[in-house]
């Protein structure tokens, strides 16, 4: 297998230059020059996948942290969708941008934005996209069987427990529910034999079109595995928002739905019951991760600055939670520009760029 080639920035404490004796500290200081002139105030922008209002609520702590640590003032800004955080970046009322695979690409071609860092979650810095039903014995070949989970002690239980203590069962079919790696992660594709099981006509919960892992991979699983168009084909029902996508199928809206994995961690049993009879039975393909992306206009050395701000965040106990509960993302790494090159291969084939 061939060495990617990452987009990683050395630490600071390499870039940083030995000043020679040219003068006192107070001299320094006084020559210092702000290095965003003309930015009074950064803009980081987020994308909701889940209620708007709960991520402004969680970002807050994060742009209280890098305003300290950069010593500029940041903002917070919760845009509609990937486009509309595209179309921040491009005309310069976003700086710092949080975008998915497919956001990411529009952002590169459309802004010339900079990636700079990958999620991580559960040791990977790819993801999979989830299908899922309340009709397994439709599309499951085997028995539904919990989830399995890795607890807080590293112990394999089959129950999920939500920030607010609720404890409850996540069931899955067709080989999606068995753990792989010491780190709890589950690999795709898995169960698209179940896939092929989705009639013409079928109810089909997405996200948007622009969605990475809420659209353009399951929509191309969806292509392979029937020959069914995923906008004419099935009953196509546009939910916007991963939870959304679950609770489509939680009200009987849509027979099969789909999301990130597992975005049934985000729809509790009060707000909707059936997500205990809920079946994932099947997974997409391995999805390059999310990520953090600059704009071109700023300066090498402060990028390098955001950078180690984000790492030495998700590294504090604040930190770690925050990110959890932004986009349930563990840590950061670099970013992997030719793995896009897969998302890129993914939307061609679905004419996503097209249908938004």
């Amino acid at each position: 297998m061939s060495r990617r080639r990452s987009l990683w920035l050395v630490p600071a404490a390499v870039l940083a230059l030995t000043a020679a004796s040219a003068g006192s500290a107070l001299a320094q200081e006084e020559e210092a020059v702000d290095p965003l002139p003309d930015i009074d105030v950064l803009v980081a922008g987020f994308v909701p996948s889940r209620e708007a209002n709960v991520l402004v609520t969680n970002i807050k702590p994060l742009t209280d942290y890098l305003t300290e640590a950069l010593g500029h003032t940041v903002w917070g800004n919760v845009t509609q969708d990937y486009t509309g955080l595209v179309i921040a970046m491009e005309t310069g009322q976003a700086h710092i941008g949080a975008f998915g695979p497919f956001g990411m690409l529009q952002a590169i071609d459309r802004a010339g934005v900079i990636p700079v860092l990958a999620t991580q979650r559960d040791g990977e810095t790819t993801y999979h996209a989830q299908w899922f039903t309340t009709e397994p014995e439709k599309y499951c070949l085997d028995e539904p069987t919990p989830r399995q989970i890795l607890d807080d002690d590293g112990e394999i239980v089959d129950y999920y427990t939500n920030r607010d203590g609720e404890q409850y069962t996540l069931l899955n079919c067709n080989g999606t529910g068995a753990i792989e790696t010491e780190a709890g992660y589950i690999y795709g594709p898995k169960g698209e034999e179940g896939i092929a099981q989705i009639e013409e006509g079928t109810p089909v919960s997405w996200t948007h079109t622009g969605s990475t892992s809420g659209f353009i991979f399951p929509a191309l699983q969806l292509l392979e595995q029937t020959g069914l168009d995923p906008l004419t084909g099935v009953e196509a029902i546009m939910s916007q928002k991963h939870d959304n996508s679950v609770l489509a199928v939680c009200n009987g809206d849509a027979e099969v739905g789909v999301s990130w994995w597992d975005a049934r961690e985000i729809v509790s049993p009060a707000t909707c019951p059936a997500v205990e009879e809920m079946v994932v039975f099947a997974l997409s393909e391995e999805i390059p991760a999310d990520g953090i992306a600059v704009s071109p206009d700023l300066p090498e050395e402060f990028v390098q600055q955001i950078v180690d701000a984000l790492l030495a965040y998700a590294e504090t106990p604040e930190g770690a939670d925050v990110l959890d509960s932004v986009y349930q993302i563990d840590t950061y790494g670099p970013a992997d520009l030719e793995a896009y090159d897969l998302v890129r291969e993914a939307a061609d084939k679905v004419d996503a760029a097209s249908l938004e």
